[in-house]
């Protein structure tokens, strides 16, 4: 063999190798660019006349979809659809009380919110073409933005057939405060905080029915200790209390024409002492129901100011391992589902990354 059928060889195998590397290289930029398919597999089995691929028209209606994909994958798009969802949230926020009397603003709103339809609709079928029915509605997110944007369409179509003051319509007008949602579905962070939330909610009611069983036994003792006890003798003239060496039962209370009353907020059965611990663990206007409590007596006696000091210490353990703990259990559920949402989406450095950012830093 000559030298020249060597290099011609190895010529040869230089040209496939490259072809090779091609035809390995193009497919795999084609496919992360490429859109699904619109319909499920079952669907083309079933309707074989849907199954275009191989005619002109699927041809042009592919090539249709591959530029509506790219558009919506490009991130001036995006901006440009985030910008639209803050201007449309702002003028919602301009809607107040004062708003009739500024026929001009009116107006404004008025036309503005028109035209946001008419663009946030377009989105949706732009999006819904790319995507595909079997990817559009099988995002959560996509869901959020089919719902807000055929409300709006809804509203809208119903005002120009002069049907926009029905109460019906009327109600699903306050549904539009929803929009500013439709920003966190192109946030990659906030759709995390969110994803992170949702996963969690089963974690959440496992948390919750151990802080009911837990508040309960914290319920049953104070059934058991503060029942019947939290009435007062109260003077009708200027609402105060006589103090317990005057007016030391209700029996008395009664003979001088004095009222007996319970307070709101008391321990006569479990429901109402689920609400006062409720409000105990809230920390708001718990005070007032302590001192009742450490005030009490027996049944149908006046209360005397911390007669039961010890009821101090019921308060106490109950707002160590009833608020607390509860509550940092909550917490906790909420940061490990977070975390696991966080690898999901690659860990903390990728959260925040463009889908260009992404694959620059894989490469």
């Amino acid at each position: 063999m000559s030298k020249e059928d060597l290099e011609w060889i190895e010529d040869e195998e230089g040209e496939e190798t490259g072809e090779g590397e091609q035809a390995v290289q193009v497919p795999k930029g084609e496919e992360e660019e490429y859109p699904a398919d619109c319909m499920p597999p079952r669907f083309y089995e079933r309707f074989p006349v849907f199954n275009v691929d191989d005619t002109p028209f699927g041809v042009a209606w592919s090539n249709v979809r591959l530029k509506t994909f790219r558009l919506i994958e490009n991130k001036y798009f995006e901006t440009a659809v985030i910008i639209m969802i803050l201007l449309s949230s702002l003028a919602l926020a301009l809607e107040d009380v004062h708003l009739p009397q500024n026929p001009i603003l009116t107006d404004i709103l008025f036309y503005m919110d028109r035209i946001f339809t008419v663009i946030f609709f377009f989105e949706m079928l732009i999006k819904f073409l790319a995507l595909g029915f079997v990817a559009y509605f099988t995002n959560a997110w996509c869901w959020l933005d089919f719902v807000i944007v055929m409300v709006s369409l809804i509203n809208f179509v119903a005002a120009l057939c002069g049907a926009g003051s029905v109460q019906a319509f009327k109600t699903m007008r306050t549904l539009r405060a929803l929009r500013p949602l439709r920003a966190m579905s192109r946030m990659q962070g906030m759709r995390l905080v969110v994803n992170a939330l949702v996963q969690a909610i089963p974690s959440i009611f496992n948390v919750l029915l151990v802080c009911l069983i837990f508040w309960l036994i914290f319920a049953i003792m104070g059934v058991q200790l503060f029942n019947g006890k939290f009435h007062k003798c109260i003077d009708p003239e200027d609402g105060s209390r006589p103090d317990f060496r005057i007016i030391r039962n209700k029996v008395e209370c009664l003979a001088n024409n004095f009222t007996w009353e319970n307070s709101v907020m008391n321990f006569d059965h479990v429901g109402k002492a689920y609400l006062c611990l409720f409000q105990v663990a809230t920390f708001k206007g718990w005070i007032g129901i302590m001192n009742d409590a450490i005030d009490s007596r027996e049944i149908d006696d006046q209360p005397h100011r911390e007669t039961s000091f010890a009821m101090y210490v019921y308060f106490v353990i109950f707002i160590i391992f009833g608020s607390f703990f509860t509550l940092n259990l909550f917490i906790g559920v909420i940061i490990d589902n977070f975390n696991a949402q966080k690898k999901k989406s690659g860990g903390s450095m990728e959260m925040f990354m463009t889908e260009d950012q992404k694959k620059y830093y894989a490469a």
